[in-house]
């Protein structure tokens, strides 16, 4: 492996491009073998054979000595080995031919493209537990691209069941690979990895040393990263799988079966920009809609309890509403339009309905805002919750498209949110019900989807 810079991320990309450009969004394995080549990989010596006459004049020279693996080519058959896709031969041009023409059968049979014949070395090395290991990247629509690595081969399916679902995969976010001492921690904690580099009783010596694997998850996330929904290239990389990628006699890794699915795609929910992340819980401004003047309702307990958090002072607090002047000696302002500056936080606790919807619109869509934590439920329980549900969501993605890229939206229909860094609390309960004035958690995150849950847990340790 060796780090990558943009040259051979350029000549990738121009391998993809081309691919989607013919109407592809799957890469052909020797493709796949040629990108892996640039990332530092090994691979199997191969040549590709689109039709038969080709095998005529093909150079057989570096299968000289050896056998040959020969692998059907077709998109529509990802997984070749049940239906016979796979045949181990002699390099001679007789057999090859032989095997061309059963591999044309086989499509035909189930009715697929028939692209061609992979002939590649085989490579030394066992094909048992724990010599075949899997290697892949997905891109996640939350965390972004992600790298996984497993026991492989076969019956990758089975062991992983099989094994418990702590240890069963290494699962890694792509930002977070480039830390190799991370890395390293996180590989440990797997089922396969102390095996493989000799942590154990079962081999008396290393099958391969760690650092290897390390490289390869680093490899695959500097991919994945660099052709993520977010990044600048106009290429996605969806999926890569490696499987397997076999630990051979010398202690080397080189993938076996590979397969790559692209796209120009757009995610359905892109990032929200970090700084509005930033201001979210770290907020100097705030902007409160929906507490009442004359009674104690969800917005005014919030507003309570930030005042009472000390960090935010009166006069940064900001209210929408139509008739009060000043609530809770902050300025109450009756329009949106009135609000004389954009808040780093709004807190929404107005019921869904068409004033809410309307109200939300124009805060994320008029820059009254840079980030919304809507206490409110409503948003699609309902029939007609689920239409204003639609209409956040578009408000939002219209959002993200702006210079800046919008918004940072937290619920609807959320419990809020306590920041000690913040200094604040916007939690609907009185600070007598759950004061958070205990010496635990200070260096904690908790995220929870039950309000109910994450009441309990926070009153346990505060």
């Amino acid at each position: 492996m060796h780090p990558m810079n943009d040259s051979p991320m350029k000549h990738i990309e121009d391998m993809l491009t081309a691919a989607l450009e013919a109407g592809r969004d799957r890469l052909h394995e020797h493709e796949v073998y040629a990108l892996l080549r640039l990332l530092g990989f090994r691979t199997p010596e191969a040549i590709f054979v689109e039709k038969a006459r080709e095998l005529e004049k093909a150079d057989l020279a570096a299968f000289a000595g050896g056998r040959v693996v020969c692998k059907l080519i077709s998109e529509e058959m990802p997984h070749r080995f049940e239906h016979g896709g796979i045949r181990f031969s002699e390099p001679d041009r007789e057999t090859l031919l032989r095997i061309y023409g059963d591999f044309e059968g086989i499509a035909a049979a189930h009715g697929i493209p028939f692209r061609g014949m992979l002939i590649a070395e085989m490579i030394e090395g066992s094909d048992c537990v724990p010599r075949q290991l899997l290697l892949s990247l997905r891109q996640d629509p939350s965390f972004g691209p992600v790298v996984f690595m497993g026991l492989g081969g076969v019956g990758t399916e089975i062991y992983t069941r099989g094994l418990k679902d702590d240890g069963a995969l290494f699962i890694r976010a792509a930002g977070d690979a480039p830390d190799t001492e991370g890395t390293g921690r996180a590989l440990e904690r797997s089922f396969f990895y102390p095996i493989v580099t000799g942590r154990t009783r079962i081999f008396s010596e290393p099958l391969i040393d760690g650092g290897k694997l390390i490289d390869a998850v680093k490899s695959l996330a500097e991919l994945g990263d660099y052709f993520s929904f977010a990044s600048r290239s106009t290429v996605t990389i969806e999926e890569l799988e490696i499987n397997p990628l076999q630990i051979t006699d010398r202690g080397d890794i080189v993938p076996l079966d590979a397969l790559m699915k692209i796209s120009r795609s757009a995610p359905e929910r892109i990032h929200p920009p970090q700084s509005g992340i930033g201001r979210l819980l770290e907020p100097k401004t705030v902007l409160i809609i929906g507490a009442s003047a004359n009674k104690i309702n969800t917005g005014r307990i919030i507003l309570r309890n930030i005042i009472k958090g000390g960090r935010i002072g009166r006069e940064n607090i900001y209210l929408l509403h139509p008739e009060a002047k000043e609530i809770e000696g902050c300025r109450a302002y009756p329009s949106i339009d009135d609000i004389p500056v954009r808040a780093d936080m709004a807190v929404f606790t107005i019921p869904a309905g068409e004033r809410a919807a309307e109200l939300l619109e124009r805060i994320i869509d008029g820059g009254k805002a840079y980030a919304v934590t809507i206490i409110s439920g409503g948003f699609g329980e309902t029939e007609n919750g689920k239409e204003l549900s639609s209409r956040l969501d578009t408000a939002i993605v219209k959002g993200r498209a702006k210079m800046g890229g919008g918004v940072v939206v937290n619920g609807p229909n959320c419990l809020g949110i306590v920041s000690r860094p913040g200094g604040y609390n916007t939690f609907f309960l009185p600070e007598y019900k759950l004061p958070f004035i205990g010496r635990y958690g200070e260096r904690c995150a908790f995220i929870s989807q039950s309000g109910a849950y994450l009441v309990t847990l926070v009153s346990n340790i505060t």
